[in-house]
């Protein structure tokens, strides 16, 4: 079975995901689309490689994931095809691909699109799927290759007796996700007491296991279901009422 997951850029508003899965099916009539997300904020390559990363190992292996997030012109730019575990991730040579996986690609391919010309990017993209379930990489569409473009990613750093980290996404609900995982607040707390900083006069004490018994209204702390250190307010947008944003900072100190 022939399953195709869309990450895109291209939003609802317009006739572009419709061109695309169009395009793809008259490519592959018996493809198997599924959408994660197109609401993407535009360009933002960080934000689509966390949705990715953390949606992508729920489909079945073999799975094709395109990723077109600041691609802006697919006819002509470099498309890479990258193997994760059991997946395939289809993006633009961006940087996009390092920001899903640091160290879990294995090959890499790069499209050969230099004979090829397509009426609309939608068409250029049917064509890299279609090749890619006629038959496995590299096939005659595409050459391995031994580097791909990368992306720096915002790293939390841990020291004897703090963490210092900063918020990398925002979810629907307004919630703020930081970049600090479940495995490194364990390795460094140690079962001490600890004070998280995010912003002066903002603290949290206490990271909770559920929502369950938090009142209206109330800034929260807990581990969302990928790992990742996420702050929040009990029915409301904690990026919105607490002022803080996507890039922000904060700090968790514990007791000697």
């Amino acid at each position: 079975m022939a399953i195709l997951t869309l990450t895109t850029d291209y939003g609802d508003k317009d006739y572009y995901v419709g061109a695309l899965k169009g395009a793809l099916l008259a490519s592959n009539p018996s493809l198997n689309i599924a959408d994660i997300s197109h609401q993407i904020p535009p360009f933002d390559i960080v934000h689509a490689a966390y949705v990715v990363k953390n949606a992508y190992s729920f489909y079945p292996k073999d799975t094709l994931h395109f990723v077109g997030v600041n691609n802006q012109n697919p006819e002509e730019e470099d498309f890479i095809l990258a193997r994760l575990g059991d997946h395939w991730i289809l993006a633009p040579d961006n940087g996009l691909v390092s920001l899903i996986s640091s160290d879990g690609i294995g090959e890499v391919f790069r499209y050969l699109k230099k004979n090829h010309q397509w009426s609309s990017f939608h068409e250029s993209i049917g064509w890299m799927v279609a090749k890619f379930f006629s038959s496995p990489p590299p096939g005659e569409y595409s050459e391995a290759v031994s580097s791909m473009n990368n992306a720096i990613a915002l790293t939390a750093i841990g020291g004897e007796n703090d963490i210092r980290g900063a918020i990398v996404h925002i979810d629907n609900y307004g919630n703020l996700v930081s970049n600090i995982h479940r495995d490194l607040f364990q390795e460094v707390c140690q079962q001490r007491a600890f004070e998280i900083l995010l912003k002066p006069h903002l603290t949290v004490n206490a990271v909770l296991n559920s929502l369950a018994g938090v009142p209206v209204g109330d800034t929260f702390a807990l581990f969302n279901a990928a790992g990742f250190l996420t702050f929040g307010v009990c029915m409301g947008d904690g990026s919105t009422l607490h002022g803080i944003s996507k890039g922000s900072t904060l700090q968790i100190k514990f007791r000697p």
